[in-house]
């Protein structure tokens, strides 16, 4: 590569614009840029750096940084880029000023930064780049993480995790001893001992959408941390997770046996980096499996994972996702987006970029499973049936987190309320609405009291709701008997918002809770009460699962033909009509305003998660609509 002699800078460098810097430096097609950072000469205060063009298909040894770019855009710094200024954040001046330090008298100085070698205003370029990004972080000879720099918290969360390491490479014997001695100081010291932890993760990079794609590509390669002056390799960050992710038996400072809870149960703002580090870190055998193509991960998978993550454009969401999917063996499964229907532009909405992905998903596969991703919406996302991803999900509704999980999308052991019938979807021309073929099984009618605190007083109300409805359940012809509308009221109480078929109870287990002490297994009844006539339609271990259930915001709910569902969102209402649309695997809740309708939340409802609405619908007894959802 031809290089840039800064000798030739004059004392006084020209301050010259982003404009001026990339105008004679505009990237033909399959370039890309590489900065070559010079080191410390007479102008030391001064970074110094010279952009190549290079063809991706010729380029030479690099590294690439992850970073985060940081918020504070009032006080940017200046670098200085073929004698010309950029002004740039300060975690990334700060950066070039540190590496600049330690690689001082080496040859390793060319790097991917992309901050630099894209021109972040030219967003044609961007759209072009973005394409490049997985090869360019793939093929890099090493990958840089710049966490920032240092701190007191750093340098003490830094030692811990580089002791820890040191234990773990002595056996599990050493690591087991130094837990116990964690284990001492925590009694004695409490939560303040971990406070170095907390903030060490809770830096900005641990965060970032488009970190998990330069740390999934660059993991393979050589990768070194650095925070400050302080560096160390990812096998030493990885020791966290021996940290974190086990309860540790331990004897307190007056003799009794004790345990330390899970690290992510203490700690009021531990849980946001527990969630993101963990995800992070815990997945590189499988970003390893993917990169080999063993186990190609989906689109919905990707934006799944990067829906809790931090970008400061949102659009960055998707497109991240999308350059994952492009890199992890997309091209040896079958395609589950379409291209063309892709809007890949940031010039255009964020809420038209994320309704594009929809129909591009919907396209290809014929199905609408991407509708269970719908749960809160921001500024950016006024379209119900379209996810936001621009936020996380704080009430999912049914099979939200199952959204997307595997390159099929749903597998063997989950629900198919719509059979195996393709969707029937249709998209205005400007995406303002989605129509979607499916039926009206009910409509939901009231809920369950709520159990606040577990109470006695609450759990009575709760159990006296079923004891009054209970004769118009047992009419509903869907349950064989009581003790089958019994056991489906329990199963119905106790799954969870990401449960599958393989998570219903079975008989054996209701026998465990109890069920025959209330029922009759022979005729198929229930016991009575000596006092009066109301059924009996709890044991002590049933409601101590009420009890266990305590916090959660989930609520059972009755439809106006008598069937037992539950609302793990909050948003339902009486009134909301409860559809299965083709192609969708659960059924959904939707509410009609005027001509139209708005998709509310998947929700689970006994007695037709197996495609009994649609046995109905050849019986007849049930119609196939258009809904025309805003």
């Amino acid at each position: 590569m031809e290089g840039f002699n800064p000798a030739r800078l004059p004392p006084s460098v020209h301050l010259g614009t982003s404009t001026e810097i990339y105008s004679y430096l505009r990237l033909q097609e399959g370039e890309i840029r590489l900065l070559e950072l010079f080191p410390s000469n007479e102008f030391a205060d001064q970074i110094l750096c010279h952009l190549h063009h290079i063809p991706i298909d010729d380029l030479p040894v690099y590294n690439a940084l992850s970073y985060a770019w940081g918020t504070d855009s009032t006080s940017r710094l200046p670098i200085f880029i073929d004698g010309k200024s950029l002004m740039a954040m300060p975690n990334l001046e700060a950066f070039l000023r540190q590496h600049r330090e330690d690689e001082a008298g080496s040859t390793n100085s060319i790097l991917w930064i992309d901050a630099i070698c894209i021109n972040q205003d030219d967003l044609a370029e961007r759209r072009q780049q973005i394409g490049m990004m997985c090869r360019l972080y793939s093929r890099c000879s090493r990958l840089i993480v710049w966490l920032g720099v240092s701190d007191d918290n750093s340098k003490a969360a830094i030692a811990l995790l580089k002791v820890t390491a040191k234990a773990k490479k002595e056996g599990p014997e050493a690591l087991c001893s130094w837990r116990n001695t964690l284990a001492s100081r925590f009694f004695e010291l409490g939560e303040n001992y971990h406070l170095p932890l907390f903030k060490f993760f809770s830096r900005a990079w641990f965060s970032r959408t488009w970190i998990v794609q330069e740390y999934v590509l660059g993991c393979t390669n050589d990768m070194v941390f650095k925070c400050g002056g302080l560096h160390f390799p990812q096998e030493e960050l990885h020791v966290v997770l021996d940290l974190i992710a086990y309860n540790w038996p331990a004897t307190n400072s007056t003799g009794d046996p004790s345990t330390i809870p899970r690290f992510e149960e203490r700690a009021s703002g531990g849980i946001v980096w527990y969630v993101s580090v963990t995800k992070l870190l815990a997945n590189r055998k499988v970003f390893s499996m993917a990169l080999g193509k063993e186990e190609p991960i989906s689109l919905l998978s990707w934006l799944s994972g990067l829906r809790d993550t931090n970008a400061t454009d949102p659009r960055d969401k998707v497109y991240g996702a999308l350059g994952l999917t492009e890199s992890f063996g997309q091209n040896e499964c079958p395609r589950v987006y379409d291209v063309d229907a892709m809007i890949v532009d940031y010039t255009q909405p964020v809420q038209d970029i994320y309704s594009s992905l929809v129909k591009s998903l919907v396209i290809c596969t014929k199905r609408i499973d991407v509708l269970l991703a719908c749960c809160e919406r921001s500024h950016n996302v006024q379209r119900s049936w379209t996810p936001d991803w621009s936020i996380g999900v704080a009430f999912p509704g049914f099979g939200s987190f199952e959204c997307g999980t595997g390159c099929t999308l749903f597998d063997d052991e989950w629900y198919e309320s719509s059979g195996t019938r393709d969707a029937l979807v249709a998209f205005a021309s400007n995406l303002s609405t989605m129509t979607v073929r499916g039926l009206v099984w009910d409509m939901v009618e009231t809920f369950a009291p709520e159990f606040g605190k577990g109470t006695t007083e609450d759990i009575s109300f709760f159990i006296s709701f079923f004891q009054t409805n209970w004769h118009s359940l047992v009419n509903n012809p869907a349950f064989s008997s009581e003790r089958d509308c019994l056991q489906r009221l329990w199963q119905t109480f106790l799954i969870s918002v990401e449960g599958s078929l393989v998570d219903l109870c079975s008989e054996d287990e209701f026998i465990a809770l109890g069920l025959n002490e209330i029922s009759n297994p022979d005729t198929q009844s229930l016991h009575k009460q000596e006092s009066d006539e109301e059924f009996i339609l709890h044991t002590p271990r049933l409601l101590q699962e009420v009890v266990n259930e305590n916090g959660r915001r989930e609520r059972l709910f009755l439809t106006s033909r008598n069937f037992i569902g539950k609302d793990f969102s909050r948003r339902l209402q009486p009134g909301d009509l409860i559809c299965v649309l083709l192609g969708c695997p659960v059924p959904v809740a939707l509410r009609r305003v005027g001509t139209h309708y708005e998709f509310i939340r998947s929700v689970y409802l006994d007695g037709i998660m197996l495609g009994e609405a649609l046995e109905a619908l050849e019986r007849g007894e049930v119609e196939l609509e258009d809904f025309e959802l805003h």
